[in-house]
C-alpha cells in the first residue's frame, strides 16, 4: 500500500488524491443528512481523522491502536461511530447534533495557512456541469439531434403535402396532369386586375384542343370570357395568357377565390354533365382586396 487516498467518480475518473501522512489502517465514509455533511474517516495509527472536501476538519485520538471503525445508525441515533481497537476494546461515540464542521482544524495544523474553499457562482456550476454532460454523452446528444432534425424534416414534408393538397394548390385528375405546368400571378390594386397564367407542357408531347374554364362568384367579380381556348401547348415552351378581372364590391372590401380548370374540349359543360367531367388540372387562387383610390 502507498498510503494514498484517491477520489474517483462513478465512471472511474480520478478527481483528487492526498496523503494523510502515516500508515492507513482503514477508511469509512461519513454522512450526516440533517446538515448535509459528507466526508471520509481515515484511521492512521491510534488517530481517527475526518476529511470533508479534502480538508481535515476533526480528529479523534484513541488510547490503543485502532483495528477498524464503522459509522451509521444505532438504535434511535442516526450518527454513531463504533471503534474497535487491536486489544479487543470497543467504543461507541455519538455525533453531536450541534456540531459545526469546518476547516479550523486544518488551519490549526498548518500554521494558520489561509486555505479557503473557492466559491463558484451557480451559473458557472451549471455551465460546467452542462459541459461535462455534453462531453460524456456526446454520442447520445448527437443521436437526439439527428432524431429531432429528422422529425423537423418530416413535419415540413407533411405540411408541404397538406398545402399541395389544399384548395389553394393545383390538383391533377388524370395521367396528363404531370405534363402540364401552371403558374398564376395576380397583378393590380383594383378594381381592375390582371391575372397572368403561365402554362407549359413538361413532357415531350404536344397537348392540343384544351380549354380553360373559370368559376367564381358573379356578385364579386366579372370577366369578359369565362372560357378560353388553347390550341396547343409545346414541350418546354411556356405560354402566357392575360385575363382581365373586374371587382364589383368596392365599398365592402370583400374578396373571393377563382377556380380555374383546364380540360379537353369535349368535356365542356354543354357536352358532358358536371358530375362526369374530369378536368386535367384544377387551380384555385385568392384575389386580393381592392385598394381605395388614394388620389381622391
Amino acid at each position: 500500500m502507498d498510503n494514498v487516498i484517491y477520489y474517483y467518480t462513478t465512471k472511474g475518473k480520478k478527481i483528487h488524491e492526498f496523503t494523510p501522512g502515516g500508515d492507513i489502517t482503514c477508511i469509512e465514509p461519513f454522512f450526516y443528512n440533517p446538515k448535509q455533511y459528507y466526508g471520509l474517516f481515515v484511521v492512521v495509527g491510534n488517530e481517527i481523522r475526518l476529511y470533508i472536501d479534502y480538508l481535515l476538519v476533526d480528529r479523534i485520538k484513541s488510547e490503543a491502536q485502532v483495528s477498524w471503525i464503522k459509522f451509521g445508525g444505532l438504535g434511535r441515533e442516526e450518527a454513531v461511530l463504533i471503534i474497535v481497537s487491536k486489544t479487543g476494546s470497543l467504543a461507541v461515540k455519538m455525533f453531536k447534533r450541534t456540531a459545526v464542521l469546518d476547516d479550523k482544524e486544518f488551519l490549526k495544523n498548518n500554521g494558520g495557512l489561509q486555505v479557503m474553499k473557492l466559491t463558484i457562482p451557480k451559473k458557472t456550476k451549471a455551465f460546467v456541469s452542462q459541459g461535462m454532460r455534453e462531453k460524456t454523452n456526446a454520442d447520445l446528444i448527437f443521436k437526439i439531434f439527428q432524431r429531432d432534425l429528422f422529425m423537423l424534416k418530416l413535419y415540413i414534408t407533411k405540411s408541404y403535402a397538406e398545402l399541395q393538397s389544399s384548395n389553394l394548390a393545383s390538383l391533377g385528375f388524370s395521367d396528363d396532369f404531370s405534363a402540364i405546368e401552371v403558374q398564376v400571378d395576380v397583378l393590380g390594386f383594383g378594381p381592375m386586375f390582371r391575372v397572368v397564367i403561365n402554362m407549359s407542357s413538361g413532357k415531350k408531347i404536344t397537348l392540343r384542343n384544351l380549354k380553360i374554364m373559370f368559376s367564381y362568384n358573379k356578385d364579386l367579380y366579372s370577366m369578359k370570357n369565362d372560357i378560353i381556348d388553347i390550341c396547343y401547348l409545346l414541350p418546354n415552351y411556356p405560354q402566357s395568357l392575360v385575363v382581365p378581372v373586374e371587382a364589383k364590391q368596392l365599398a365592402t372590401g370583400q374578396s373571393g377565390d377563382i377556380c380555374m380548370k383546364i380540360m379537353e374540349s369535349y368535356q365542356l359543360p354543354a357536352l358532358i354533365p358536371p358530375s362526369k367531367q374530369k378536368p386535367l388540372v384544377t387551380h384555385a387562387f385568392t384575389m386580393p382586396v381592392c385598394e381605395t383610390d388614394f388620389l381622391e
